[in-house]
């Protein structure tokens, strides 16, 4: 009965004294240049209309090739195997006029419509990114819509350096239902959503 009760005494007397503080380890990261690249293809891509697509599609593809290379092809399999008359424009052109694509770049657009507040949790990640790494260059960053196929993905760009793939359809918040999309995937299940 003492030791439970100096057991119960001293667990009073320590509690107090456990206090969450503020974390005082924290690194200064403000002197670090923040300014990142962000490239928003899907405004760029998704922009054209009949008339200006196939200047869009040469634009981007002079600019950004790997990039080009990697989305039109691994990301959305274009042009199918076998077809060599494959038209990347006339194809486009038809995803734009598909109901589900309208409203994913729809949606997208307006739940990004201010991508200020999210330029900046990233420009400051990539300030303690660079001061763990400040051998590592800072990454651009590609925004995309991906069919809800790919969340975030690493490449090397044209330059060599570091980018990150950002599908912005599979971060369209809490009110979003991914469920109505495909009942039956796992992968938009309540829990992962």
């Amino acid at each position: 009965m003492k030791l439970t009760i100096g057991l119960f005494v001293l667990i009073v007397l320590v509690l107090p004294s456990c206090k969450d503080e503020p974390a005082n380890n924290i690194p200064n990261v403000s002197e670090i240049d923040a300014n990142l690249d962000i490239i928003r293809t899907e405004e760029l891509i998704y922009s054209g209309d009949t008339s200006t697509i196939t200047q869009i599609l040469a634009s981007f593809e002079t600019s950004f090739p790997v990039f080009n290379q990697l989305y039109f092809q691994r990301i959305l399999g274009f042009p199918p195997k076998g077809n060599p008359d494959f038209d990347l424009a006339a194809e486009l052109l038809k995803m734009k006029k598909d109901a589900g694509i309208q409203f994913l770049l729809d949606t997208t657009a307006a739940v990004f419509s201010d991508f200020q507040p999210i330029r900046k949790e990233l420009e400051q990640s990539f300030q303690f990114y660079h001061h763990y790494f400040p051998e590592r260059n800072k990454p651009a960053i590609y925004t995309l819509i991906s069919e809800y196929a790919h969340q975030v993905f690493l490449f090397s760009d044209e330059t060599g350096r570091d980018a990150v793939g950002l599908g912005l359809d599979l971060f369209l918040g809490d009110n979003f239902n991914y469920k109505q999309i495909a009942p039956e995937n796992p992968s938009f299940s309540s829990y992962i959503t």
